[in-house]
């Protein structure tokens, strides 16, 4: 278990429980927390990162489409070395 304090912001825990049954991972429509996401000032050396410790990117860092569009606004859904799904 970790906790992780953001600056003068939030506090985050982050934990991993081992050894229980697992379902199946959940979808995007399903109700409750599917993913994280992630403001970074290099999306680049974040991935890089995440994949360096055994994270999966699925996926190359592309632009923002639509609203979100604009210089630097990039986004890529990664897999955690533990198997979760992140958005940075």
């Amino acid at each position: 278990m970790r906790h992780l304090r953001l600056g003068n912001g939030p506090s985050v825990e982050l934990f991993q429980v081992a050894d229980t049954a697992q379902r199946e991972a959940a979808r995007l429509s399903d109700v409750g927390l599917q993913h994280m996401a992630l403001y970074v000032d290099d999306i680049d050396e974040a991935e890089r990162r995440v994949t360096a410790a055994g994270g999966v990117a699925h996926r190359p860092v592309a632009d923002l489409a639509g609203v979100e569009e604009g210089p630097g606004n990039r986004w890529v859904y990664t897999r955690t070395p533990w198997g979760c799904s992140w958005n940075c």
